[in-house]
């Protein structure tokens, strides 16, 4: 990857109001997940889906649903 899109997915890895999982199969990524988080005025949290990507050779749809679980 080039020096601009590893600056960014380490801001993303270092970002405290959120987690970045990967699936991998393998040794390999098939997937990853990047959630984040906030707090509500009310007290509550919530965390929202940012991206959601699966590689289509190894059962997207599994490995998507997986990781929605995960998260």
């Amino acid at each position: 990857p080039d020096r601009r899109t590893l600056r960014r997915f380490r801001h993303v890895a270092a970002d405290l109001g959120a987690d970045l999982y990967v699936a991998t199969l393998g040794g390999k990524v098939v997937g990853v997940i990047h959630l984040s988080y906030a707090r509500t005025l009310g007290g509550g949290q919530r965390a929202r889906i940012e991206d959601l990507a699966a590689d289509r050779e190894y059962a997207a749809d599994d490995i998507a649903r997986r990781l929605l679980e995960f998260g």
